[in-house]
């Protein structure tokens, strides 16, 4: 831990993670050392001690950030000239986004919204997993990594630019244009257009998000994972019951715990704790004018 905090500067979730897989790895066989209690006692002391600095919370790249149906219209409908980064080694001082890798981009960014879906499930996908029914689409969502494996119908969505059926359906239709079908969901796109004929590594599905928000000008920090936090809460913001959305998508998550950190978020302006205590309330349009000009002093 001493090696991990001041040589590799880790952040404390980093070491914590680095701690329970050598644990674990250790009391496996063929290796069948006893890890004793007191020195992983310590051990995860010594990690909340890291959590409560600042300094060395900010090492980490953070959660990810949960993205609503508005921000998630805006990643679909940037602009498909990328400019060139600083340091980049391309001769081009923009780059296009081929159409077709737009399409496809649209569909699986509105389809891992729409089921949580992992990366790594989001690469294993197959067309024959998703199937048109008269609801939206009926996803089979493969098993990665020993999780359960589940079946989940997706309903149409009321924008066009964020419907998972909608942009799922573009996105076939340019694959059978190119006589591509019964393969992998999500195939790769070169530079020109190409479509390729290898499914998308898990790496690939969680870039395509983050480079699309970020070329969106999205300041929050998206990643793969911003798909799964994102439905459960703002499914809980609209309204959807727990159980619903822990079935949808949420039941292969490793640490109910953090199911419910999801819940607690989108339940964040629910039920105040100062509400009805006797302390003056906002109007609605007071809320409205704080929100547009700031608090007052």
């Amino acid at each position: 831990m001493t090696w991990l905090d001041q040589v590799k500067e880790a952040a404390p979730n980093s070491i914590d993670r680095r701690i329970t897989g050598v644990a674990g790895t250790a009391r496996r066989s063929p290796y069948n050392v006893t890890v004793p209690k007191d020195a992983a006692l310590a051990a995860r002391q010594l990690v909340k001690r890291f959590r409560n600095d600042p300094a060395r919370m900010a090492r980490g790249r953070g959660k990810a950030a949960t993205i609503a149906p508005a921000e998630l219209r805006k990643i679909n409908t940037a602009d498909s000239v990328a400019p060139r980064k600083p340091g980049s080694r391309r001769r081009r001082s923009a780059y296009a986004v081929p159409e077709l890798a737009r399409l496809r981009n649209r569909a699986m960014h509105t389809l891992r919204f729409a089921i949580a879906g992992r990366n790594e499930e989001m690469s294993e996908l197959d067309d024959p997993y998703i199937k048109l029914v008269a609801e939206g689409l009926d996803v089979h969502v493969p098993s990665v990594k020993g999780r359960p494996l589940r079946d989940v119908v997706v309903a149409y969505g009321e924008h066009p630019d964020s419907c998972p059926v909608r942009c799922g359906l573009a996105w076939q239709q340019a694959k059978l244009a190119g006589a591509t079908s019964g393969g992998p969901a999500y195939l790769p796109v070169d530079q020109r257009g190409n479509l390729g004929t290898q499914r998308m590594s898990p790496e690939a599905c969680g870039c395509a998000i983050t480079r699309d928000a970020q070329r969106a000008g999205l300041d929050a920090h998206v990643t793969g994972h911003s798909g799964r936090r994102s439905l459960v809460t703002t499914g809980r913001k609209k309204g959807k019951r727990p159980e619903k959305l822990r079935q949808q998508g949420a039941a292969g998550l490793r640490s109910p715990p953090v199911f419910w950190e999801y819940v607690d978020e989108g339940e964040r302006g629910e039920d105040a704790a100062n509400e009805d205590s006797g302390l003056p309330a906002l109007t609605v349009a007071s809320r409205t004018h704080e929100a547009e000009g700031g608090f007052s002093h």
